[in-house]
């Protein structure tokens, strides 16, 4: 499945629909649609707040080393606020465009966070976004997540990964479902006879393809290859 991931913005937010659109034409699956980097409501203020934001930052004999940090809290205020409204107009849009609302795809919203995603720890931290909290209970404790109403992966889906774990005399090709569909799609005579068509160009992004079935994107684009790559698609999904 395909999983994309945008921001909330007007630029990207137009090329994911576009992409969506793309993907459809091309009989590639999409699950899911991650917004990342959304200011989260807690570092929102209404205008009532602000305003009484705005109030203390002018307030009358403050002092000028005051006066810095108040006039630095305003604008942190002012631009999350800022931010949080585009965002949500630009969320909304693409919550109810006709690419995402036909497909069903699930969009999960990832919160701006304050700092870098590096590092092993840092990014089973950031696992625990794309995850439901029932899940996130049965892993190894961390901060909790923010709460979202839609899911990357749950356990169903979890459980069924974690079976999917080839064992010492297991063929890889039992343990991995896309494995096994690539192996049976290459005795389909419709399949077997377009990559006779495309000669060696074709053998090779087979080969490629056998090894490391996610290079497909790769293909996708190259007209030589393109009636070879939706058919195999097309059956796959």
């Amino acid at each position: 499945r395909f999983v994309v991931v945008c921001i909330a913005e007007y630029l990207s937010v137009s090329e994911t629909k576009r992409l969506l659109q793309d993907l459809v034409t091309c009989n590639v699956a999409a699950s899911h649609v991650i917004v990342n980097q959304l200011v989260t409501a807690d570092a929102h203020l209404t205008d009532k707040e602000m305003a009484k934001i705005e109030k203390w930052a002018n307030t009358p004999g403050m002092s000028e080393s005051m006066k810095v940090v108040a006039t630095k809290a305003r604008n942190a205020c002012r631009l999350t606020s800022s931010r949080r409204a585009i965002q949500t107009k630009y969320l909304t849009e693409l919550q109810t465009a006709p690419q995402v609302q036909e497909a069903k795809l699930t969009i999960v919203q990832v919160p701006l966070l304050p700092e870098e995603v590096t590092g092993p720890i840092a990014i089973c931290k950031f696992s625990k976004l794309l995850t439901s909290p029932d899940f996130n209970q049965t892993t190894d404790p961390a901060p909790p997540a923010a709460k979202m109403p839609r899911v990357l992966y749950d356990n169903q889906t979890s459980s069924s990964s974690a079976q999917a774990t080839p064992s010492a005399d297991q063929p890889a090709t039992a343990a991995n479902p896309l494995a096994s569909k690539v192996e049976a799609l290459l005795e389909d005579p419709e399949i077997q006879a377009l990559i006779e068509q495309g000669g060696p160009k074709a053998q090779n992004a087979v080969d490629d393809l056998k090894a490391n079935p996610m290079n497909v994107m790769t293909y996708m684009a190259d007209p030589d290859l393109q009636p070879l790559v939706q058919a195999a698609m097309k059956k796959l999904f």
